[in-house]
Order: structure tokens, then C-alpha cells, then sequence
């Protein structure tokens, strides 16, 4: 089981897909929002089901295709 941890840059960017999403549909932002924290949440269970992040060479930082949108996510104790 591994933790995760999002950064701050990934929160507020989630922040402005919201308010982007929500000019349209406040129901649809909360629901892209609520499937993004569904997908990461699989991580603690399945690290490895995110794909490491092409351009940087660390095992620890994965990627989530969710929709239209990629999330970057640093995993703490991630083991080999």
C-alpha cells in the first residue's frame, strides 16, 4: 500500500478544470473532479497501474489519463 500525494501545482489545476467545467455544467465539474480522486485513489492499491511519466525519469512520479486530462502524481514507498 503506498500513499498518495498530489502537488499543489495538480490540486489547483483540478481547481481551474473545475471553474472551467462548472461555467457549463456545475454537475459535470463534479463529476470530472470525483473521477479524478477515484482514479489516484487506485494507486494505493495498484502504484504501478499509473504510467511513469515519459518525460522524467523518476519510478515515483505516475500519470493518470482520466478523460481528456493527464494527472501527475508522486507515490511515497513505492517499492520495486
Amino acid at each position: 500500500m503506498v500513499e498518495v500525494n498530489w502537488t499543489n501545482q495538480s490540486l489547483d489545476y483540478i481547481d481551474k478544470i473545475a471553474e472551467y467545467i462548472a461555467k457549463d455544467s456545475r454537475r459535470y465539474a463534479e463529476i470530472q473532479v470525483k473521477d479524478f480522486f477515484d482514479s489516484a485513489k487506485s494507486l494505493e492499491e495498484f502504484p504501478k497501474s499509473g504510467r511513469a511519466v515519459p518525460e522524467v525519469n523518476d519510478e515515483n512520479l505516475r500519470e493518470l489519463l482520466v478523460g481528456f486530462y493527464r494527472i501527475i502524481i508522486a507515490l511515497k514507498n513505492l517499492t520495486r
